[in-house]
């Protein structure tokens, strides 16, 4: 920054900053002993600034020098919106290595907490005693019924049971689990993925986002099931919050791609990481899978972290 000039009065200080800035020189104007100083921000434009401020002393009145104000403003405020979008836009490299959590995870630790009292006091669902079964049929999607050949699966009447006020079936699936497997993967995930997204967007989005994620993949593995199930009319039973962390990644993932500013970051070795189990899933590698939760879950959670940005885009 390189001083042009002094100007006596502030009103003609200002008018010439205008006029530079509207030329595409900046300018700071600092108050002096003998006036106004007329800084200029870029070295390169300080030997026109300094012709064109002798020009502007020896007639300020000239007609390139008048009516630059209006056009001056517009250029600022245009100016401070890019800032303000840059500050929105910006993420602090150094806040993702700190951790992704920064505050407070009370609903992840109350879905952990639930899960684990589940797996605890009503058992797993290979281990099932009869009492036991009969405590998981008021919290499968739809009750229980003996298939010909000895096994278990949902009747076809869920949601006759559902409108007939069992609404929680829509959700409490996600709270038992079929082994010691499926539930620490599945805890492991809830842990990682919902301390990002709760810390970062607050525990009252985040329970919203959890029961969007939970009734969606749910109804869509029924649905599915039900129509095109090999055991139809009644469905294959299900369970498990997998369905619910394919929301929270779907969630996390288009927020790290489309919307900086929430201050979620996955990296892309997690990102793929996921994305290969999900492909491994519906192979049919790992064995039965309710893959339809999972994408349900994951297209859930993609959508209500890009329809704000959608929202944005279509109003600019």
């Amino acid at each position: 920054m390189r001083r042009a000039g002094t100007i006596r009065e502030k009103k003609d200080a200002e008018r010439f900053a205008d006029y530079l800035l509207t030329e595409g020189i900046t300018t700071r104007v600092d108050a002096e002993s003998d006036g106004w100083a007329v800084w200029i921000i870029e070295e390169q434009h300080l030997d026109r600034s300094k012709q064109d401020l002798a020009d502007f002393i020896a007639d300020p009145q000239a007609e390139r020098f008048r009516g630059r104000n209006r056009q001056a403003d517009e250029i600022r405020r245009a100016e401070r919106k890019r800032h303000e979008e840059y500050r929105r836009n910006v993420v602090d490299v150094r806040s993702k290595w700190r951790g992704h959590a920064g505050g407070p995870i009370p609903v992840t630790i109350a879905l952990i907490v639930i899960c684990l009292g589940l797996a605890l006091f009503v058992g797993l669902a290979d281990q099932w005693t009869r009492d036991q079964i009969v405590i998981a049929d008021w919290l499968f999607f739809a009750p229980l019924v003996v298939h010909w050949g000895g096994g278990l699966l949902l009747s076809s009447e869920a949601f006759e049971f559902i409108a007939g006020g069992q609404v929680w079936r829509l959700i409490t699936p996600i709270f038992m689990h079929g082994d010691m497997r499926h539930l620490l993967f599945n805890m492991v995930g809830l842990f990682i993925l919902g301390r990002l997204v709760e810390s970062r967007r607050g525990s009252w989005r985040y329970v919203g986002l959890v029961l969007a994620a939970a009734v969606i993949s749910n109804c869509a593995q029924y649905v599915r099931g039900f129509y095109w199930g090999p055991f139809s009319p009644n469905v294959v039973q299900f369970l498990g919050i997998s369905g619910v962390v394919y929301g929270l990644f779907g969630y996390a993932w288009f927020k790290s791609m489309f919307d900086p500013s929430a201050g979620i970051f996955l990296s892309p070795m997690f990102i793929a990481f996921v994305l290969i189990s999900l492909v491994l899933c519906i192979s049919g590698v790992i064995g039965n899978i309710a893959n339809t939760a999972h994408i349900a879950g994951l297209a859930t959670g993609a959508a209500i972290a890009y329809f704000p940005v959608l929202r944005r885009n279509r109003r600019r």
